[in-house]
């Protein structure tokens, strides 16, 4: 009996874990130096009705140029634009042009994907803030 309620307090904690990214608003953040590229992870542990996402540029230093795109895999990433992926709702477009204070807004209806990421990549001779809030509903 003790055992029982042991499995049974566990499982529910691994519950909990597991439903406290929901609804929950998080952030990932780093700065782009110059022609540089960096992956910024948006992880997934769960099944989700959407994931919505509000990426900001700020421009920290020379002018903030480059681009920046979202992938999503099973294992490993490729880019999710609007052709494939046309239930993808996209503010603007698929890729979002790195501008002093850009906005994007993405959402995703039933993200299939495991892993998500927005990768940026800059230019010579910029510092730029990238800021990501995501939430899983």
């Amino acid at each position: 009996m003790k055992n029982l309620l042991i499995i049974l307090v566990a499982l529910f904690v691994c519950s909990l874990s597991a439903e406290a990214q929901r609804g929950r608003i998080k952030n990932v953040s780093d700065t782009l130096q110059g022609s540089e590229t960096v992956n910024f992870a948006i992880p997934s542990n769960g099944s989700y009705q959407s994931l919505s996402l509000e990426v900001t540029c700020t421009e920290l230093g020379g002018t903030s140029d480059g681009t920046l795109i979202l992938q999503g895999g099973l294992n490993t990433y490729s880019t999710i634009n609007s052709v494939d992926f046309s239930n993808v709702y996209w503010e603007t477009n698929d890729t979002l042009t790195i501008t002093d204070a850009a906005v994007w807004l993405i959402d995703i209806p039933y993200p299939t994907h495991n892993q998500y990421r927005i990768q940026g990549a800059g230019t010579a001779s910029d510092t730029t803030l990238i800021s990501i809030d995501y939430m899983f509903k």
